[in-house]
């Protein structure tokens, strides 16, 4: 495993080479750009959010179930964001609170070829009855 020196030097040695000229990477660069990244994550998770809120809403099954509500996420930002299901569920959480974030399940979808058939059979095969579901794509 690299060491977080190690995985330094391959980031300095990337902008270097591969991206800017007479680059020098320093400490206090790399904690500017951690903070970017995590501004901008936290961004993707807060709109992912309130597209699953504005979809849990406009479906009003809050109120008319008390069943899980299962949303089905495809994407790779989803997938290989660090923390990103977390920052989604906390921005639910505010919105919703605990209680209904419980009743709230984010499902990752691996197979992207067979997503919109797959979601079509369950719909019409009566699990649409017992759960609500919803396709989202980041």
């Amino acid at each position: 495993m690299e060491t977080d020196e190690g995985k330094l030097a391959i980031f300095g040695k990337w902008l270097e080479t591969g991206c800017m000229d007479d680059y020098v990477l320093t400490i206090e660069n790399i904690v500017r750009l951690n903070r970017i990244c995590l501004i901008v994550s936290s961004r993707a998770a807060t709109l992912a959010a309130v597209e699953i809120t504005a979809i849990i809403e406009r479906q009003n099954i809050i109120t008319t179930l008390n069943d899980s509500i299962i949303i089905g996420v495809s994407g790779s930002t989803f997938e290989k964001y660090p923390h990103m299901e977390e920052r989604v569920k906390k921005v639910l959480n505010h919105w919703f609170g605990d209680k209904v974030l419980q009743r709230i399940h984010l499902d990752i979808a691996k197979d992207r070829g067979g997503i919109g058939g797959a979601l079509v059979a369950m719909l019409y095969s009566g699990f649409r009855n017992n759960y609500p579901i919803t396709l989202l794509t980041f």
